[in-house]
């Protein structure tokens, strides 16, 4: 599905990963890396990584950049991105057991069906070391704005003889209550207008419902510390 699209767009853009707009990603990219734990040292890893741009920011500096994808075309885009890569699927994940300091996974909930997104925050929560942090990034399905440029996109790539993208709806209040019964802390959970760079802890608020276009969920696996986030 996405072959023609890296054909035609190559690694450096994110349009090659299914993105309608470069800029969009950039803006989604830069609150996504606010949100990991800085300084980002040890391991970090982006599960279904496509071509590897989300985290290439952090290659070069003190963290070692994982790439993971079941993809062989993304997985060299990815390596020619500056990321180390593993090719794997995120419901069997190709990484020992508590060895991740942070994970990575964005606008691929979308893709997937319930039962594969439980099994995907099964292999997170595991892979995770104590501490470790899982930051997540997926449409929000709910919002006027995402659903009316559905309907459109939906229209166009009919008519251009492209194929339809899956996109099933996750809500973040289900997927938080998932990751929670797994063992998780909510550090924050926030729903956002990339382009405008905003965002918002009232997930069900009305701005939500009408701009709310992504939602971001931030994860910690416990320590065995007592401490406790709080969102």
């Amino acid at each position: 599905m996405y072959r023609p699209l890296r054909d035609r767009y190559g690694p450096d853009n994110a349009r090659a990963n299914g993105y309608r707009y470069h800029g969009y990603f950039l803006r989604e990219q830069e609150l996504l890396l606010a949100a990991l734990e800085r300084p980002a040292r040890g391991t970090i890893v982006d599960i279904a990584c496509g071509s590897g741009l989300m985290l290439r920011p952090l290659c070069g500096g003190d963290c070692q950049v994982v790439g993971v994808d079941f993809n062989d075309d993304a997985c060299r885009d990815a390596r020619d991105n500056g990321l180390t890569v593993i090719r794997g699927d995120a419901y069997s994940l190709p990484l020992a057991t508590a060895s991740v300091d942070q994970a990575v996974n964005c606008q691929f909930l979308n893709q997937q069906t319930r039962a594969n997104a439980g099994r995907f925050l099964e292999e997170a929560a595991r892979s995770l070391r104590p501490g470790g942090r899982l930051v997540i990034v997926w449409r929000n399905g709910d919002a006027l704005i995402h659903k009316v440029a559905h309907a459109v996109y939906r229209v166009l790539d009919r008519l251009a003889g492209r194929p339809a993208y899956p996109c099933v709806d996750h809500d973040i209040a289900e997927i938080e209550a998932r990751s929670v019964a797994l063992g998780f802390d909510v550090v924050a959970r926030r729903v956002m207008f990339p382009p405008l760079r905003w965002q918002t802890a009232k997930t069900t608020s009305l701005a939500a419902r009408l701009i709310g276009a992504s939602y971001l969920l931030v994860l910690r696996k416990p320590d065995g510390s007592g401490r406790r986030a709080a969102p």
